[in-house]
């Protein structure tokens, strides 16, 4: 057989070889370093599994539970599981890859799945593009890259479809679907009114076609379903007052600190809320979080999303001939992943991650367009017109994604750093350093939320427990309590000395840097430390830790290219002049001038997206009042704050 020949015969495989090698490196290459550090939620996640492998308990003390409270919320569970057997490797250690693999192998997982899957619903053309679009789509690729528990739901619901869809020719894999389906409700707790939704519509296809037939495995695909969930259910029912907390060998169900449930839509006015917000969030493709998505690529790129546009408007038209003609079509499993999805963006308030579950039903129907235009090609044209649009197709989402490879390894990874809390690991350690050897107290700034300080620090969860103290920490903040009532967060006692809610900026002295008071509600954490010698400098990626003290200097580093010359000169100005007072403010509460800068912009970066010269300026404006009111004072600042 010529090598002609051979490529010929085995040109689907060597496609979907390419994809997945390509694929794959796009989501391990610096899985470690980029971003840095660590998220404040992908932190206490890691930090749970840290405790566990260690101690056994989580955060909270409580034995192997099946759901986490973490900001005295809630976490889900299976994340911090799925670290403990790589941590086996790294001797307990805790790493950004341990923490990160799980998430980065199931997103490779996922290009394997949608491939099978479109494979089996239309053909395998449709199944190469759609694991193409997904290869380089951009909220998979960020997503893949950083520990945040919920973003294992979406991959767990399409491996539960999958299976389920080649389950109805073998039904014993029906058994991995029921698996898939009931560990994707430890994934994220939102998809679990949509999980049984799911199932039905599911069941109720196979039954209607004849292709789903009450066997052994279907009955032990249902059961398997309902143990899975069943320790979830009496989680429901503990925190409802229903029954009492409870132990099952060495997993255990307790009461959370703050149960939740008000975060679903409870009028029409809060249904309608959720669904102009969702509408918005798919046509604007960003929420306003500079770590969730890139412009201008969005979450899907922008030729994906030409494709998914049309996309599922052909998925719709198709569903209705097939209806007319009275046909049967798997396309309706995807039909039924949207709706739900859908219904889910109704029921809560929607942000990028709440709805995660719409983005790969709309990856396929994006691969349905391109299978469906191309096959027309094929037959009303040409073979070559086939492959000259397949061709021209591929080469933009391959452009699109170099670009933003280009972006994601580049700016993004400068302007993510201080929310990834990059170089903190250095200043905690050299700070614990310092506090063992001189018993000198410890300060650093909120930068570096306490999860974080008990991850790096590796402090025994029993011993923090036993030192925290909640009785004089002030409630929550009101953005956090919804509609429920005020519950107090977590505060520590003499771990690392002491750990308590103080405010935002540092202040700096020649020889110590005293804390700040705390307004009441702000929930802001910052370990303290005093020293003598001011020159001492730490540095750590993305953040300049000065007499160990945070700057926050990179929320300030805004994209020069979307400025103009005339706007690069402005920023150069606003930066030097920043400089220069932080450098001049050194005594008295002049000595967080820069704070309150950077805490002006931080306070409006949700609104701004970190791209607003005007909040700079701002700041800016803030740090000239406190220097002017201020400098070479003793005030101490606390009650200004």
């Amino acid at each position: 057989m010529t090598l002609k020949k051979t490529i010929e015969k085995h040109k689907y495989t060597i496609l979907f070889c390419l994809i997945l090698v390509f694929g794959s490196i796009l989501r391990l290459v610096q899985l470690g370093k980029v971003p840095g550090g660590y998220q404040m939620d992908e932190a206490y996640g890691a930090f749970n599994a840290y405790s566990l492998f260690h101690s056994g308990i989580d955060s909270t003390g409580h034995s192997y539970p099946v759901y986490f409270e973490s900001w005295g919320g809630g976490q889900n569970a299976l994340n911090s599981y799925l670290m403990l057997p790589f941590m086996v490797f790294t001797g307990g250690k805790i790493t950004p890859l341990v923490v990160r693999l799980p998430q980065a192998i199931v997103a490779i997982l996922s290009l394997v799945a949608v491939y099978f899957l479109m494979k089996e619903m239309v053909d395998e053309a449709a199944g190469l593009w759609a694991m193409l679009l997904l290869s380089v789509c951009p909220w998979h690729i960020m997503m893949s890259r950083w520990g945040l528990e919920s973003n294992l739901a979406p991959g767990f619901l399409l491996f539960g479809l999958t299976f389920f869809v080649y389950g109805l020719k073998k039904p014993r894999l029906l058994i991995l679907s029921a698996l898939s389906y009931g560990l994707s409700l430890y994934c994220y707790a939102t998809i679990w009114p949509i999980v049984p939704l799911l199932m039905l519509s599911e069941w109720g296809y196979g039954f209607l076609t004849k292709t789903l037939k009450i066997n052994k495995y279907f009955v032990i695909h249902v059961v398997i379903i309902g143990l899975l969930a069943l320790p979830l259910l009496a989680f429901l029912l503990v925190n409802r007052g229903i029954l009492p907390e409870f132990s099952i060998g060495p997993f255990s169900v307790y009461v959370m600190t703050d149960f939740r449930v008000n975060e679903i839509a409870s009028s029409f006015r809060d249904i309608l809320y959720n669904f102009k917000n969702l509408l918005y969030l798919l046509y604007r493709q960003d929420i306003g979080r500079p770590y969730d998505v890139i412009m201008p690529f969005g979450f899907f790129g922008i030729t994906a999303r030409v494709l998914i546009f049309l996309g599922v408007f052909l998925l719709v038209i198709r569903l209705i001939l097939a209806l007319q003609k009275r046909q049967t079509t798997l396309l309706w499993m995807i039909f039924f992943q949207l709706t739900g999805a859908l219904l889910l963006g109704l029921l809560v308030t929607v942000g990028m991650t709440q709805i995660n579950c719409i983005y790969i039903p709309l990856v396929l129907c994006g691969a349905l367009c391109v299978s469906s235009l191309t096959d027309f090609l094929g037959k009303k044209v040409n073979f070559y017109g086939k492959i000259a649009v397949s061709i021209l197709l591929a080469a933009l989402l391959l452009g699109e994604n170099v670009q933003f490879e280009k972006a994601y390894f580049t700016s993004y990874k400068e302007l993510v750093s201080a929310y990834f809390q990059e170089g903190s690991e250095e200043a905690v350690q050299k700070a614990m350093e310092i506090a063992a050897e001189s018993g000198r107290e410890i300060e650093i700034e909120d930068a570096i939320k306490y999860p974080s300080v008990l991850l790096y620090g590796e402090i025994d969860a029993a011993e923090y427990l036993a030192n925290r103290n909640l009785s004089d920490a002030p409630p929550k903040p009101e953005s956090f309590l919804g509609k429920g009532t005020a519950s107090p967060w977590e505060s520590t006692g003499s771990i690392l000395t002491e750990i308590r809610y103080i405010s935002f900026t540092i202040q700096m002295r020649k020889n110590s840097m005293d804390s700040l008071s705390c307004p009441a509600g702000t929930g802001m954490w910052r370990i303290k430390m005093k020293i003598k010698k001011p020159s001492h400098i730490i540095k750590g990626g993305g953040f300049r830790v000065s007499k160990i003290m945070f700057h926050l200097r990179t929320q300030i580093q805004i994209p020069s290219n979307q400025h103009g010359s005339i706007g690069r000169f402005l920023i150069l100005l606003v930066r030097i002049a920043l400089v220069t007072v932080t450098d001049l403010g050194r005594g008295g509460a002049a000595g967080g001038v820069d704070g309150a800068a950077f805490g002006t912009y931080r306070g409006s970066q949700g609104h701004c997206g970190g791209e607003n010269l005007a909040v700079v300026l701002c700041g800016l404006v803030v740090s000239v009042r406190y220097m002017l009111l201020f400098v070479g004072t003793n005030s101490g600042g606390g009650s200004l704050w």
